[in-house]
């Protein structure tokens, strides 16, 4: 991801971000994620959007015995996460930057 987008994934994050924790500011949960895709027309199902965030969690080593952390993704995660729907929506043999780039062209907008 290009160093010139990072204000705007982080204008994103912040303005999709739905998922209230005690004490500290709103992250991005799996509903968000499902909202970013519909919201943006994204060229994935809400399974492979699901998916693309489920494998942006893979850190989290026991989801049931830590849900709460499993519910709200934090900003490392959200670009994995956008990485992931990268490599999801373009299964074709172009650079993962050009993915990568389709990808933002979408969502984006919705900053």
């Amino acid at each position: 991801m290009h160093r010139d987008n990072l204000g705007a994934i982080a204008a994103l994050y912040k303005t999709m971000a739905t998922h209230p924790i005690k004490g500290a500011a709103k992250t991005f949960s799996k509903d968000d994620a499902l909202a970013v895709g519909r919201l943006s027309v994204l060229p994935l199902t809400e399974k492979q959007l699901t998916v693309a965030y489920a494998l942006s969690k893979s850190t989290i080593a026991d989801e049931m015995a830590d849900f709460d952390s499993y519910n709200h993704m934090t900003r490392t995660e959200f670009f994995e996460f956008l990485a992931r729907c990268a490599a999801l929506a373009y299964v074709e043999t172009t650079s993962f930057a050009k993915k990568i780039e389709r990808v933002l062209d979408y969502v984006l907008p919705l900053a």
